[in-house]
């Protein structure tokens, strides 16, 4: 039993590396007739985008008129409805907000995971 225990320990301590990928400090959103659209994943309703704390999001209408409204808590500042343009929000602190559309409420959603 010694020797089977001496055998299992050869080579410790062992090292071990963690490896990871660098959260994203922007996302981008395309928001039109009844969507909210990640231009980095694709996701769509709810547009699901992960960034960095000090992260910005920017919405970029492609038609119809709509604004950008935070649901939950924590909460965001919201857009003003509009048919064309941008609207960025810089999010500072880590949680997960969720929004939808001032116009069209649930048929139009996404959330913004902060780390």
């Amino acid at each position: 039993m010694l020797e089977w225990l001496e055998n299992w320990l050869v080579g410790s301590p062992l090292t071990f590396h963690a490896t990871g990928s660098a959260v994203a400090t922007s996302a981008a959103v395309q928001l039109g007739n009844f969507f909210f659209t990640s231009s980095r994943n694709g996701t769509s309703n709810p547009a699901v985008d992960t960034i960095a704390a000090g992260g910005t999001v920017t919405w970029t209408w492609a038609g119809g008129s709509h604004g950008v409204e935070s649901t939950g808590s924590p909460s965001f500042t919201n857009s003003t409805v509009k048919t064309s343009g941008t609207y960025a929000f810089t999010f500072n602190t880590p949680g997960t907000y969720t929004y939808d559309c001032l116009v069209h409420g649930a048929l139009m959603t996404g959330r913004v995971v902060v780390r």
